[in-house]
């Protein structure tokens, strides 16, 4: 009984692990004409690069969206892919005016404050049916980000040209990002991603300056209806579907270890017993009758 309370415990242990780090998670809600259309609560990190003052060598920065960072967007958007325009949702953040430098240091509470007056982060959300992927569901699916390289000197050493830039998520209609086959779920539901998850914003350099972004305890909705800022029943991203369903799995075998053990030690104490001891039968047992039965019958 030891080692199976010690088995529990360590997995336990393991299961709740993964959502204690909340430290730089934001939790940011999209009302609009007093409906709740998009709430999303996520630590957002973000790997930006940028052409040195040769303009050959890109240099990458790491950058992580301010938890306190504002919201703004539209919960009826129209998208433009392509030359075409579909239905949507847009969420934007707009980073906090001064925010600690959690990107440079382990310790928030001691990192300089940083002024980020220019950043911000928009996330489009669109339904399947809008790019004849399926139907009743809605996906993540463009990220981009606009970066005021003047507000952080000490990182972003640029020779004085084009101080700003949006990082552009390309689409492909034809060919979702990563980002929408991992980020979607059914219509209604909320979408939770405990694990770390990194996506490609730009990984073509002909498209400029490459970004990567990367989720940690992500919990999304899109398309909500309703003034409630709850989300709805939730769904299990891809990416963690297999970590989830291992716990039963651990746990089952570690049970039937337990009883094939049990099962075991009981064969080989008896198989080690007298067989006077074996057919010993207790006074008060029904099953006296039956040994007596028994032993008229021999005779």
């Amino acid at each position: 009984m030891f080692w199976a309370a010690l088995v529990f415990s360590t997995l336990l242990n393991g299961v709740t692990s993964a959502g204690s780090a909340t430290t730089a998670r934001g939790q940011w809600t999209l009302t609009k004409n007093g409906t709740t259309c998009i709430m999303m609560w996520a630590q957002i990190d973000l790997t930006l690069s940028y052409y040195s003052g040769t303009g050959q060598e890109q240099v990458d920065v790491p950058v992580q969206v301010p938890a306190a960072a504002t919201t703004d967007g539209d919960c009826d958007a129209m998208l433009y892919l392509n030359g075409n325009y579909i239905k949507g949702q847009v969420l934007k953040l707009n980073f906090d005016s001064k925010a600690h430098l959690t990107s440079y240091r382990e310790d928030a509470a001691d990192a300089p404050t940083q002024d980020w007056k220019g950043w911000s982060a928009t996330f489009a959300f669109a339904r399947v049916e809008e790019l004849k992927l399926g139907d009743n569901q809605w996906m993540l699916l463009q990220v981009n980000i606009t970066a005021n390289y003047t507000t952080d000197p000490a990182h972003f050493k640029i020779d004085g040209n084009n101080p700003v830039h949006t990082y552009y998520q390309h689409i492909d209609p034809a060919e979702p990002p990563d980002l929408a086959d991992s980020i979607y779920a059914s219509n209604g539901y909320s979408l939770n991603c405990p694990s770390k998850q990194k996506f490609a914003i730009n990984s073509d350099p002909k498209y400029g300056p490459l970004a990567y972004i990367q989720f940690s305890l992500l919990k999304v909705q899109a398309f909500k209806s309703g003034a409630d800022t709850t989300f709805g029943e939730t769904e299990t991203c891809p990416a963690d579907q297999h970590n989830t369903d291992k716990v039963p799995i651990i746990v089952g075998g570690v049970l039937a270890g337990l009883t094939v053990l049990t099962l075991c030690v009981y064969l080989f104490y008896r198989a080690r017993l007298p067989p006077e001891i074996i057919n010993t039968v207790n006074p008060h047992s029904h099953y006296e009758n039956k040994v007596m039965d028994d032993d008229e019958d021999e005779e």
